[in-house]
């Protein structure tokens, strides 16, 4: 397997890890492909020392300080493959479809943000969870439409854009 394969696997199973990506195959495609998983730094083969250092110091610099968000994100099983990997970019994100799996999950995980989308069949009694014995955690609503929704102080449109999702983390508590 190629770096974009292995790197992709890992944000499937929802590894959030900065990387840095040494090709010979600098073209326009791979350099798109890298930056949709999270890489911002693309060091062409053959390179001076120099410059890989010079990538690994700015890689190390951008991730230096910033906390690391533990996502749950609750949706009714439909949120493609795609969303998560823009959630792997942002965030360690585990993933359920059950107010039954999401008791468990907050009970066992240092979770510290909790997106949950608009068609979650238990939205309610989620939100109400979440008030009730985790006060003070963050519930994001992922909508479609315009406005606010009871029991949300944040909101998401869809599709999810990752430099939304980003500014969206940096306001959260």
């Amino acid at each position: 397997r190629n770096g974009l394969e292995v790197l992709q696997e890992l944000r499937r199973n929802r590894v959030v890890a900065p990387a840095i990506m040494v090709t010979a195959y600098g073209t326009r495609e791979v350099e798109e492909a890298a930056a949709a998983l999270g890489i911002k730094e693309l060091v062409a083969k053959p390179f001076e020392l120099s410059r890989f250092l010079e990538a690994v110091k700015k890689t190390l610099a951008s991730d230096q300080g910033r906390q690391v968000i533990h996502a749950l994100v609750a949706d009714q099983g439909l949120l493609s493959e795609e969303i998560f990997l823009k959630f792997s970019q942002v965030a360690s994100v585990s993933r359920v479809v059950s107010l039954g799996e999401a008791r468990r999950e907050l009970s066992s995980s240092k979770i510290n943000a909790v997106f949950i989308d608009e068609l979650f069949p238990d939205r309610g009694e989620l939100v109400a969870l979440l008030a009730a014995t985790f006060p003070g955690l963050p519930a994001v609503l992922m909508q479609s439409g315009k406005g606010r929704v009871a029991g949300f102080r944040h909101t998401i449109r869809k599709p999810l854009r990752v430099e939304a999702m980003r500014h969206l983390l940096k306001e959260l508590p």
